[in-house]
């Protein structure tokens, strides 16, 4: 069972994330309340301190009516993981196929070659991934919300992500926390400011949606982890506009470097003065770290709450 901690709580990486047990969604639960009420604590906390529970391949869902995915890894859809308290989510989105450029959401691991075209029919386009979040923040528009991109260069579409920048656009609306709201200007590849940027400063500027991508992490194809040299404006300028590229990171001697990969698991943590990467250091170095509920559920009784675990995970980090 998650207990409120403070402003300083962090999910760690690795650590499954579903708040309930089993059956259906009950936004009134005692543990979605808690997490609730967790995540109104840290309204004002800088991003890199904040509580962030998170669903991987959120679309791929057993329950959701506008895909039919067989390899799951969520029960819920997505819209009803934000009731049970999920704030940042995943969609892997690919051109539907060598004809159209239509963003849809689907996972498969050829990377540029990827296309939803063996799913015709069954994976859901983009937008029908977009409106799983308008929906919910209709009645909830005191919260911020994660949405992060697996969007690759296309060797089929030079315009790919331009088409999704025209969707976040289009389906969005004014909800997305945009670069241009935070000083940027407009085409730069802007870095996510996690040491200074609070949820409070999202909802100050009348938004509720941070949209972030980190590909490539290191594959060699892509030579390394030049996040804005591989997001090139002269393809993305409508991407640009809508999505941050990596985070700001900070070294042991308060040394920033924007742009790095989200540290999801342990290559991403940044190194003490030994060279020794922990989830401590980089915590304290106040960098931005995320756990997303990687499980495969078929059934919703497969679900597991590990509270005790991230309690017990919190005071390793926050007492070194």
């Amino acid at each position: 069972m998650l207990r409120i901690i403070n402003s300083l709580s962090i999910f760690l990486l690795g650590i499954s994330v579903s708040m309930m047990a089993a059956g259906e969604i009950d936004s009134g639960d005692a543990k979605v309340h808690r997490l609730d009420l967790q995540g109104q604590i840290d309204t004002r906390a800088p991003l890199s301190k904040t509580l962030w529970a998170g669903a991987h391949n959120a679309y791929a869902s057993f329950q959701w009516d506008q895909g039919v995915y067989t390899d799951v890894n969520q029960w819920y859809a997505p819209e009803k993981l934000f009731h049970r308290g999920i704030r940042l989510v995943e969609y892997d989105t690919y051109p539907s196929s060598t004809f159209s450029s239509t963003p849809h959401i689907c996972h498969m691991g050829l990377e540029e070659a990827i296309m939803c075209i063996y799913m015709v029919g069954t994976a859901a386009t983009l937008g029908d991934g977009f409106d799983e979040i308008t929906d919910f923040l209709e009645d909830n528009q005191d919260e911020v919300l994660f949405i992060k991109f697996e969007a690759y260069d296309s060797d089929y579409h030079q315009n790919f992500r331009n088409k999704i920048g025209e969707m976040i656009e289009s389906r969005l609306g004014g909800y997305v926390f945009k670069p241009t709201d935070w000083g940027y200007a407009e085409g730069d590849c802007a870095s996510l400011p996690v040491q200074t940027l609070s949820k409070q400063d999202v909802l100050d500027a009348g938004r509720n949606i941070i949209l972030f991508t980190q590909v490539p992490r290191g594959y060699p194809h892509t030579g390394g982890n030049n996040l804005c040299d591989y997001h090139d404006e002269s393809k993305t300028s409508k991407y640009l506009r809508n999505v941050w590229i990596g985070v700001d990171e900070m070294d042991t001697a308060g040394n920033l470097t924007s742009n790095e990969p989200l540290a999801q698991n342990s290559i991403h943590l940044t190194a003490d003065s030994d060279g020794n990467s922990s989830a401590t250091t980089h915590y304290k170095n106040g960098n931005f770290s995320v756990a997303l509920d990687a499980t495969t559920e078929y059934s919703k009784n497969d679900i597991k709450i590990y509270g005790d675990t991230v309690q017990k995970k919190h005071r390793q980090v926050t007492s070194g």
